[in-house]
């Protein structure tokens, strides 16, 4: 395999990813029950309760390689996602759909894997069979073909597994990954995948005391005063229960008079949160608008598939646009400032035109002292309107806080 081919398999692999903690996929195939079994189109066929094995099925046309600007390379996977609910004791099986799509005869090897939990982005750390002990792993429930995979260009293959889930289960989320790979070393990545590699997540909810409870870690903007209105909120959600939660909701914005200005929608992929675990989010506010003051932000969650519960938080920002405010006082006080000059200039040119007809003629001295005094009063009247201005804004922060 060239670097292409790593480059698209472990896009693949990613992609798969958010069928669990991401969008659950659409159109993927069901579980089937202890007798039959559905393939990757949706169809249902009778399938006795066998051991994992492997059938290879139809294969489509690769057109030459020299017709090709950029080789198909790879191996295709389905269903991305499998999911399940189900009791202690039970026995299932299910079908898993492998291409090859690459050029030339390929062998495939498949192997299982915990995941024992996520990063707080939401990737699924990915724990090797027999690496540590896991209450939410499945790997000792699988049973997959241990022979390898040889599958021609362009040819598919599928492949049975059974899961075998022991009485003594523990009730909510149980997680896996069955991975289909180019190497025959197990995998030991965290993450989506690493190399040729291609997995099919597996979550099972097992029936019992099942309970999901989440908690709102952190909310909090990059910043508490802006110059626009372009805030960054980070959240934090923690699953304390046993079972896969997907909490999803919005972000309400209110001015500092009450009124809603924004409504941010938050996880709208519907990202899951494994249980004990922490994930986080993040969520935009841009406002092309004209804004200013003090503004609420309020959270609200709502998770759970039985019944629908709802966390909140909050937490208050300002947004003081300083060149509009800059330029509004600058402006204010140059106009006061004027219209004190032009007052005195007015006061003064009366008081000689009257002189000058009475025949006074007034000292040239009091006329400089009037002069400095002028400018004095208005660099001092200046200095106080700008005082009064900041403290103007200190209070309004201060008051709304």
């Amino acid at each position: 395999m060239n670097t292409r081919s790593k480059i698209l398999t472990v896009t693949l692999s990613a992609c798969l990813c958010i069928g669990l903690f991401g969008v659950p996929g659409k159109g993927l195939s069901q579980i089937a029950t202890s007798t039959t079994a559905k393939t990757a189109t949706g169809t249902e066929s009778a399938l006795p309760l066998v051991k994992p094995m492997v059938r290879i099925q139809d294969q489509i046309q690769i057109p030459d390689k020299n017709s090709f600007t950029a080789p198909q390379v790879g191996i295709k996977i389905s269903p991305a996602l499998i999911q399940e609910k189900i009791e202690p004791g039970k026995t299932f099986q299910a079908v898993l759909r492998v291409t090859n799509l690459s050029l030339v005869e390929q062998t495939f090897y498949i192997k299982k894997s915990n995941i024992s939990g996520m990063s707080l982005e939401g990737q699924p750390v990915f724990t090797a069979e027999g690496k540590s002990l896991d209450i939410y792993g499945i790997t000792s429930w699988l049973k997959i073909p241990e022979e390898p995979i040889v599958l021609p260009a362009g040819a598919t293959a599928e492949v049975l597994f059974l899961v075998e889930v022991p009485m003594d289960a523990g009730p909510g989320g149980h997680f896996g990954a069955i991975f289909v790979t180019t190497q025959p070393e197990k995998p030991t990545a965290t993450g989506a995948a690493v190399g040729y590699e291609v997995a099919s997540l597996i979550n099972l909810q097992i029936a019992g005391d099942v309970f999901d409870e989440t908690n709102i870690r952190e909310f909090s903007a990059d910043k508490s005063v802006y110059n626009k209105a372009d805030i960054k909120f980070d959240i934090r959600v923690e699953n304390l229960g046993n079972t896969l939660v997907r909490p999803t909701g919005f972000i309400e914005i209110t001015n500092m008079l009450g009124k809603k200005t924004a409504t941010i929608n938050v996880n709208e992929a519907q990202g899951g949160i494994f249980p004990k675990a922490i994930r986080k989010f993040q969520s935009d506010w841009k406002s092309e608008g004209f804004t200013f003051g003090r503004y609420q932000a309020t959270l609200s969650l709502v998770y759970g598939d039985t019944g629908k519960k709802t966390i909140t938080s909050s937490l208050s920002f300002w947004v003081l646009p300083m060149k509009p405010i800059a330029i509004f006082f600058g402006t204010l006080i140059s106009f006061i400032l004027l219209v004190m000059f032009l007052v005195k200039f007015y006061v003064r040119t009366k008081l000689k035109s009257a002189a000058k007809a009475k025949g006074v003629i007034l000292p040239t001295e009091p006329l400089q002292n009037f002069k400095s005094n002028t400018i004095s009063r208005l660099i001092a009247i200046a200095v106080l309107l700008l005082g009064v201005a900041a403290l103007m804004l200190f209070l309004l922060f201060v008051f709304f806080s």
